[in-house]
């Protein structure tokens, strides 16, 4: 075809054989709309011009916007959290699976304009048959937070309007489904059973959950340093949320500790860990693609089925569960959270400065006595 003169002298773009008008900019030629339309092509350069100038890839017209464009950019936001160590590497994983499910459902080229309530509907109905409330609660409100920072970004104009039928489950549906189930917590003669067999880091493991309520991660990423094996204290931040925690030792605990660091080998991959697998690497590793791999949770099936214990929901984290139930009968909620890393959003949290060492003695103790000398 015969290329169309400029529309003018100072029009800046120029027609390309594709058809298209076209500029080069640093080094590169971009191409801005058809011949058939120049006015419509100079929008588009000078709307992206200052973008290509400073060499960043200038923002997609909000009609092209994809569902894979909100994920990527959202995900991109996220692992710039998680690389400044303001976001945990479980929930990016989490971000990355929500990622390929929407994905999965609406397709990659799907418009987020699109969308409609109606839509939002049909995909709560389909998980809705194949997840528990709980699941999908967690999976609707990262999906609102997905869009909700598109909207706040500047990549929609508008906020997703996902209409009243994709609505959280009601708290008492999520209750109804939790008392369902077999209570998640061990009995004291069950954890006296594990403790009686097992032996080397497992044992410690084992003692720290029921000592603390520390739970799989906790163990995996606890370092020399956040012990005190002298004193008989730990002082660990929960590396989920960051919230101070500190709780006293019991003997049997720091005896155990004690043996794990005499017996560990030294790695130059991970020094710092306290636990380690007979491989040198961490106890649970935590894959950024969703995969996570936990081999103290298989190795306490191991150790359940040597002494008889069965069911799902007597998994290692019961043993977290199991604490905190006994511990609440002390009464001192404050003290518990504390050691248990829980965040006191309450007015009380606001002006509490401390808590006293008495108080975490306190609770570890009769946690112990009941472990120990209960029924």
């Amino acid at each position: 075809m015969k290329k169309p003169r400029k529309p003018h002298p100072d029009f800046p773009l120029t027609p390309h054989n594709c058809g298209k008008w076209c500029k080069k900019i640093k080094g590169r030629i971009h191409y801005f709309g058809t011949w058939d339309d120049p006015d419509a092509a100079l929008r588009l350069y000078l709307k992206q011009k200052d973008y290509l100038l400073a060499g960043e890839a200038p923002p997609k017209d909000e009609y092209d916007y994809t569902i894979l464009d909100a994920c990527e950019d959202f995900y991109e936001s996220r692992r710039r959290l998680y690389e400044s160590g303001q976001l945990a590497a479980r929930t990016l994983a989490d971000y990355d699976v929500l990622h390929r499910q929407l994905i999965q459902h609406f397709g990659r080229t799907r418009r987020v304009s699109s969308i409609t309530r109606e839509d939002w509907r049909r995909l709560r109905d389909l998980k809705q048959k194949r997840w528990g409330p709980k699941t999908l609660q967690n999976f609707i409100a990262r999906t609102k937070a997905v869009f909700s920072w598109c909207y706040q970004a500047g990549k929609i104009s508008e906020p997703m309007q996902f209409g009243l039928g994709f609505k959280k489950p009601p708290k008492a549906a999520i209750r109804k489904a939790r008392y369902a189930k077999p209570p998640r917590e061990f009995t004291a003669e069950e954890l006296r059973q594990l403790l009686a067999v097992s032996s080397g880091q497992l044992h410690s493991m084992i003692l720290l959950a029921i000592n603390g309520g520390l739970g799989q991660t906790d163990l995996a990423l606890l370092k020399f340093h956040n012990l005190d094996l002298q004193r008989g204290w730990i002082d660990y931040p929960r590396p989920k949320t960051g919230i101070q925690r500190q709780f006293p030792l019991w003997p049997e605990t720091v005896a155990a500790l004690e043996q794990v660091v005499t017996q560990r080998k030294e790695s130059a991959d991970y020094p710092e860990l306290v636990f380690l697998t007979r491989s040198g690497a961490p106890w649970v590793r935590q894959n950024l693609a969703g995969s996570r791999s936990d081999a103290i949770t298989l190795e306490f099936t191991k150790l359940k089925k040597k002494v008889g214990i069965s069911g799902y929901s007597k998994g290692f984290y019961a043993i977290r569960h199991t604490f905190r139930t006994v511990a609440d009968e002390c009464y001192d909620q404050p003290a518990i959270m504390h050691v248990m890393g829980h965040g006191d959003d309450s007015m009380s949290g606001t002006y509490r400065e401390r808590i006293s060492a008495e108080r975490l003695v306190a609770v570890t103790d009769y946690v112990r006595k009941w472990l120990f000398y209960g029924p």
